[in-house]
């Protein structure tokens, strides 16, 4: 996950662009979703009701999310790569070995929305930005990962580089 926990949106891609200007050679990111878990889900056990005279004690109340988050993208990334001077952007979104999409129709949809190029009818897409437009590639990267693969906050991506 980032290194910035409280990092805003607008900051993470003020960072972000950064970064991708400053690839170099063969030098590639990669960014993964990793959501908060669904409301109700507490990673195990349920905290127990509490009984009184009857009926059950009022439980604290759960902070809903402002979106639905997706499910766990753990077969989707976003990878950026320098190539021939142009950043080279991929949203991965399938099972090498089963050619299967973990990105659903309308998931897929969103994508082509916010820019993305779809290759044929292939779960993988692509965009290609100059390196003056890393701040655009960014914000694209950013809108994905919040719209589609459902990262509430930049704490909920996983960054690699390489």
């Amino acid at each position: 996950m980032t290194d910035h926990p409280e990092e805003s949106w607008e900051a993470w891609v003020g960072r972000v662009a950064g970064q991708l200007e400053a690839l170099a050679g063969d030098g590639f990111a990669t960014f993964a979703a990793h959501p908060a878990a669904p409301v109700g889900d507490h990673g195990g056990a349920h905290p127990r009701r509490r009984w009184r005279r009857g009926r059950p004690a009022r439980m604290p109340s759960t902070p809903r999310p402002s979106t639905v988050a997706a499910p766990p993208m753990a077969e989707v990334l976003l990878q950026v790569r320098l190539l021939e001077g142009w950043l080279a952007l991929e949203c991965i979104g399938d099972t090498e070995f089963e050619g299967l999409s973990d990105l659903s129709v309308a998931q897929q949809g969103r994508l082509v929305t916010l820019g993305w190029e779809q290759d044929d009818h292939e779960p993988t897409f692509s965009k290609t930005y100059s390196r003056a437009e890393s701040g655009v590639a960014a914000d694209l990267l950013a809108r994905s990962l919040r719209e589609v693969l459902g990262a509430d906050w930049p704490s909920q991506v996983d960054t690699r580089h390489g």
